[in-house]
C-alpha cells in the first residue's frame, strides 16, 4: 500500500478521475486498505490495473557507513534519491557491535617508565572536595565492590543493572523484580526502587529510572538533559539525607551506549552533588563518583569538573608515580625508595639514618595497582549506529533496484566526514597506553580511526567535522605529550647511553653561555650555511641581516639521543635533512630556548 501511494500515486490519481463520475473512490480509502467502487467497474476496470501496480518485490540491506546524527534528514535525502528509479523506501535503524583493535606500538618502553609490573599507579581516589562537612570525591573502582552506605543504580542501563544483580544476588533481583512489577501496575512509568544490599558492601541498593532526550542538538536539548542528570542526582542524595545514611556513590551516567558528552554529565553531576549538599550544612554525606578504570578519559573529566566547582575547598591527594626497579637494580635504589616510603608513611629501617627510631604506621602503606590504562594492546567494543534499508519496486521495474542501491551507497558513504591525516611519523613514537587512550577518546566521539603507525597515516571518519576536528586536535597534544616525555628520557633516564662532557659539535664555544652566537660572514661555517639558503631561497629575499649559531646542550644532546634510537631502529638506513624554518623574532626566541613544540606540526602549513 506504501508503494501504491508514493510510487504509483500519479496513476491511481488518472484511474479514479477517470472513474470519478461512477463514484470510484481510491486515494481517500487506500490507506486503511479500502477502495469504493461498483461491483462490475472494480471487476472488470480497477482490479486488474491495481494487481499489475502492487506486483512488486523487495530488496533489504544495510547501510553501515552512514551519518545518522540527524535520521529525518538523511531518510529524506534516500527517499528522493529512489523515487526517480521508481522505488519505495523505507528506513529503520540499529546497532551493530563492532571490535576495534588498537595497533601495536613500535615505541621503546623504557626502563625508567612506570610498566604494568613494575609501577606505582595513581590512588584510588583522586582528589575531593569539602562542602560544609560533606565531600565529593571521584574515584577509580568499581560499584560492585565500593563500601558505601548506598550504591545508586541507573535502572535504566541494562548493563549496570545486571552486574549490580548478579554480584548482590538472588534475593536482590527478587525484591527488585517485584517492586518493579507492582510498581508498574500503578504507574505505568519505571519507579525508585529501594533494595537490601545482598553481597555488596552496603547498606542499600537504590535503582533510579533515568534516560536522555533523544538528541543533543539544540542548547534546549542539552539543556534538559542537564536537568535530567541534575534531578537524578538530587533524588538519590535526598534519599541519603532524608534516611540518615553518612555516604553515597554514583555511576557516570549516559557516557556509555547513549553517548553523552562526559564533560555536560560530570558538570551535572558534580555542579548539583555540590548544590544538595550546601543545602544541608548541618549534616554530613560523603558522595563519590565511581568510574571504572577502562574508563580515563571520563574519569579525568570528572576530576577537573571537582576541581572547577570548588577550586578553593579542592584537595589534589597524594599519587604514587615512582618507579620499583627490576631485581639487578634493585639494590642500587633500594635506600632511596625506602627513605622515601619512611618519610610518606613514618615507617623506620634500619638502613635509614635517625636520631631516634620512627613509630610503627598507623596502618600499611596502598597497595601497588596496576598500571591504568594496560600497557598491552586492546579491543575496543563499539556501537555503532546503522541504517537498515527495505527496496520496493515493481517486478517489471526490477532492473533499477540494484541502479538505485549503488546510488543509496555512495550516498550514505559521501554523508560522513572523512579526514587523512599523512607524514605522522611521530606515531613511531607513541606508546601502547597513548594509543589506547586516543582510540577511545576518539570512539567516544563515534569516530572511527584506522591507523597505519610504519607508514605514518591516521584515517578518521565521522558523523561531522567538529567531531573530527576533536580527534585530529587530540592527535596534537597526545603527540606534544609524547615528546615531552620523550625529551625527559633522553636527559634523565639512566638506561641512555650517557653521552661524554664533549659531546657536542667541535665547533661550539663551551665557554660562551649563550645560547645564541652571532658568525663573522669570513667564517667557513657562514658561507656554508649561506650557500645552501641559496639554494631555494635566492633571489627571495632583500638581505641577510645576521647568522647565529644556535648552542643549547640540552635540546642537542636530546636531538642525538633520537638520532641515535633511529639509526639503531632501521639499521642506519634513514634520511636525515637539514631544512629552513620560517617565523617571527619572538618564534626564533621561543624555538631557541625551548625547541620546537611539535603540537603545532600542520596548523601553520605544510
Amino acid at each position: 500500500i506504501k508503494y501504491l501511494l508514493t510510487i504509483c500515486y500519479q496513476q491511481l490519481q488518472e484511474l479514479e478521475s477517470r472513474y470519478k463520475d461512477d463514484g470510484v473512490d481510491i486515494l481517500s480509502k487506500l490507506p486503511v486498505n479500502e477502495i469504493v467502487s461498483s461491483g462490475d467497474i472494480f471487476e472488470k476496470l480497477l482490479r486488474p490495473r491495481l494487481l499489475d501496480y502492487a506486483s512488486v518485490n523487495s530488496e533489504a540491506f544495510d547501510l553501515s557507513d552512514c551519518n545518522l546524527a540527524n535520521e529525518k534528514e538523511f531518510y529524506s535525502k534516500l527517499v528522493l534519491i529512489a523515487q526517480p528509479y521508481g522505488c519505495h523506501l523505507e528506513m529503520k535503524t540499529a546497532v551493530q557491535k563492532v571490535s576495534v583493535n588498537v595497533p601495536t606500538t613500535l615505541a621503546t618502553e623504557y626502563a625508567d617508565q612506570p610498566t604494568e609490573a613494575n609501577a606505582v599507579d595513581k590512588s584510588e581516589e583522586d582528589g575531593c572536595t569539602k562542602i560544609n562537612r560533606s565531600e565529593i570525591k571521584v574515584v577509580l573502582g568499581d560499584l560492585t565492590t565500593e563500601k558505601a552506605d548506598i550504591i545508586v543504580v541507573c535502572s535504566n542501563s541494562d548493563v549496570l543493572k545486571s552486574t549490580i544483580l548478579k554480584a548482590a544476588g538472588l534475593q536482590v533481583a527478587d525484591e527488585y523484580n517485584t517492586g518493579n512489577n507492582a510498581r508498574q501496575k500503578l504507574s505505568q512509568q519505571p519507579c525508585d526502587i529501594a533494595t537490601s544490599p545482598g553481597y555488596l558492601k552496603c547498606k542499600k541498593i537504590l535503582f533510579l529510572p533515568w534516560k536522555p532526550v533523544p538528541s543533543l542538538a539544540s542548547a534546549a536539548d542539552q539543556s534538559l538533559t542537564r536537568h535530567s542528570v541534575s534531578h537524578f542526582v538530587k533524588t538519590a542524595i535526598d534519599f541519603a539525607f532524608a534516611s540518615n545514611y553518612k555516604s553515597i556513590a554514583f555511576p557516570a551516567i549516559g557516557t556509555g551506549n547513549y553517548g553523552i558528552p562526559c564533560d555536560l554529565i560530570a558538570s551535572a553531576m558534580i555542579t548539583q552533588a555540590k548544590e544538595s549538599l550546601e543545602q544541608q550544612k548541618l549534616l554530613q554525606l560523603a558522595v563519590s563518583f565511581v568510574l571504572l578504570r577502562q574508563q580515563l578519559i571520563d574519569h579525568d573529566e570528572f576530576v577537573k569538573q571537582l576541581a572547577i566547582i570548588s577550586p578553593q575547598n579542592y584537595i589534589k591527594p597524594t599519587t604514587f608515580t615512582s618507579t620499583v626497579t627490576t631485581t639487578k637494580s634493585r639494590k642500587k635504589n633500594s635506600n632511596t625508595l625506602r627513605t622515601f616510603f619512611g618519610k610518606l608513611f613514618g615507617s623506620s629501617d634500619s638502613s635509614t639514618t635517625s636520631a631516634a627510631p620512627a613509630a610503627e604506621p598507623a596502618s600499611p602503606p596502598p597497595p601497588l595497582r596496576k598500571l591504568i590504562p594496560s600497557l598491552e594492546p586492546i579491543t575496543l567494543e563499539f556501537d555503532k549506529k546503522i541504517a537498515q534499508i527495505i527496496l520496493t519496486t515493481a517486478v517489471k521495474n526490477w532492473q533499477n533496484v540494484y541502479k538505485c542501491r549503488c546510488k543509496i551507497t555512495e550516498e550514505s558513504k559521501q554523508s560522513t566526514v572523512k579526514r587523512n591525516l599523512d607524514q605522522k611519523s611521530d606515531l613511531c613514537e607513541w606508546r601502547q597506553s597513548t594509543l589506547n587512550r586516543y582510540f577511545q577518546f576518539c570512539l567516544q566521539r563515534n569516530v572511527l580511526v584506522k591507523m597505519d603507525i610504519e607508514n605514518g597515516t591516521i584515517e578518521l571518519e565521522g558523523p561531522s567535522e567538529s567531531s573530527i576536528n576533536e580527534a585530529e586536535k587530540h592527535y596534537y597534544e597526545l603527540t606534544n605529550e609524547t615528546l615531552k616525555q620523550s625529551r625527559m628520557h633522553a636527559t634523565t633516564s639512566n638506561s641512555s647511553p650517557r653521552l661524554p662532557p664533549r659531546s657536542v659539535p667541535a665547533n661550539w664555544s663551551l665557554n660562551d653561555k649563550r645560547k645564541r652566537i652571532p658568525l663573522q660572514s669570513s667564517l667557513s661555517e657562514y658561507t656554508t650555511v649561506l650557500q645552501r639558503f641559496n639554494e631555494t631561497m635566492v633571489n627571495n629575499y632583500l638581505k641577510i641581516v645576521r647568522i647565529e649559531r644556535i648552542q643549547n646542550e640540552r635540546w642537542y644532546k636530546q636531538y642525538k639521543a633520537h638520532r641515535d634510537e633511529f639509526k639503531e631502529r632501521f639499521n642506519n638506513n634513514f634520511n636525515e635533512k637539514l631544512l629552513f624554518h620560517g617565523s617571527t623574532d619572538t618564534v626564533a626566541d621561543q624555538i631557541v630556548n625551548e625547541c620546537f613544540n611539535r603540537s603545532f606540526a600542520g596548523v601553520n602549513g605544510r
